[in-house]
């Protein structure tokens, strides 16, 4: 996985400030997902950024609550990042909140965070 998380930081196309490929050049990382004020990123170590130039937000280690989100994102950029995202137990049930979408608000603009955008929840016990 390290080796295409690589190859797909060397095929990014060099964007001005403000896209989120001009993020993942500067710091070596694959964007995951950009919104106003912070860029996800990927690692080739498999390690979780997020930076932003234009609002000055330092490279900083992702929160553990926006990990599984991150590679949720991304896999809708690099559909191969899916392999790194937890595979469903066949306990879990479709996030009521979401109803398995994991996206929900106005036209599903929103991530939703109790299944970490997976759709998906273990069931509890």
């Amino acid at each position: 996985m390290s080796r295409q998380i690589e190859d797909a930081i060397e095929a990014l196309t060099p964007e001005p400030l403000g896209h989120i490929n001009f993020e993942g050049l500067r710091y070596r990382a694959l964007p995951l997902f950009g919104t106003l004020g912070e860029v996800w990123l990927l690692r080739p170590d498999g390690s979780l950024w997020r930076a932003d130039s234009e609002t000055e937000l330092p490279l900083e280690p992702l929160p553990k609550d926006l990990r599984t989100i991150a590679l949720t994102a991304g896999a809708q950029r690099y559909p191969w990042v899916r392999d790194l995202l937890p595979s469903r137990p066949r306990d879990a049930v479709d996030c009521t909140d979401c109803h398995g979408s994991g996206r929900r608000g106005p036209a599903n603009a929103l991530f939703c965070r109790p299944c970490r955008a997976l759709g998906w929840c273990a069931e509890s016990t």
